[in-house]
């Protein structure tokens, strides 16, 4: 099954659909969107948990959030996942705006990088600086 087949569009939406919870669907749509931006020529030299990366975005927020003293260092930054949102992701995170220095898109692009560098084989010819 290849990317242009009904088959695996199917399969794809099947899957999403799955999720529960639309504010999760969303952020697991926009990591594949940028994991399918990262270089459409050439495969990932490895599998991309879409959960990882959104439970290091997450984490990246959160940290963020305490530096500068966010609503979310009021929730989350004191015990892990008090906010109680789907998924243990904070509940600030889902209402994040997009785009910006904080927004949600920002901080899974970080993630993403950092999962596929920890990632690389260490003999990987193109890394990532």
């Amino acid at each position: 099954m290849t990317a242009g087949e009904l088959k695996f569009a199917l399969k794809v939406e099947s899957v999403l659909n799955s999720l529960p919870d639309p504010e999760y669907r969303q952020l697991v749509v926009e990591v594949l969107m940028l994991t399918a931006l990262i270089n459409p020529e050439r495969p990932l030299p490895q599998i991309v948990n879409v959960d990882d990366v959104i439970r290091t975005a997450n984490f990246l927020f959160v940290v963020d959030q305490k530096e500068c003293n966010g609503l979310a260092s009021q929730c989350c930054g004191q015990i892990r996942g008090s906010c109680e949102a789907y998924w243990a992701i904070c509940s600030h995170f889902y209402d994040s705006a997009p785009s910006g220095v904080y927004g949600t898109m920002s901080y899974l692009s970080r993630a993403l990088l950092q999962t596929i560098q920890q990632n690389l084989p260490r003999d990987y010819s193109c890394k990532i600086s």
